[in-house]
């Protein structure tokens, strides 16, 4: 069960570099995609994802070996909480664009924490 989490966690962390980094290289000449997948796994940095690429199978190998990889990959915006970080992965803009900006904000209509 270890080995999967492990596994799992790696692919999502090489799944949220590779779009990032995307957005910021030239577009392929290619036609669109059919799918996009997108992996994102908190704190979990390249050399992690590094030194279990040898042990994927599978699935995981699949995604490394047909799908892109970026290592160095980052974000260019300081807010690094979850769903501002998620969002500006899905849609290349940063949290003011998405109208994402936090994972909680105060809702000043209904007085509330959210």
């Amino acid at each position: 069960m270890n080995r999967i989490r492990i596994s799992a966690i790696a692919a999502i962390a090489a799944g949220a570099a590779a779009i990032h980094a995307a957005s910021i290289r030239p577009a392929y000449t290619q036609g669109n995609p059919d799918l996009v997948v997108l992996i994102a796994v908190d704190q979990f940095s390249a050399a992690l994802f590094d030194q279990w690429r040898g042990r994927f199978k599978s699935g995981l190998k699949r995604l490394m070996d047909e799908g892109t990889v970026y290592s160095n990959a980052y974000q260019s915006h300081g807010l690094t909480e979850t769903c501002a970080g998620h969002s500006t992965m899905l849609t290349g803009k940063h949290p003011r664009g998405t109208g994402i900006v936090a994972n909680e904000w105060f809702d000043t209509k209904a007085g509330d924490q959210v």
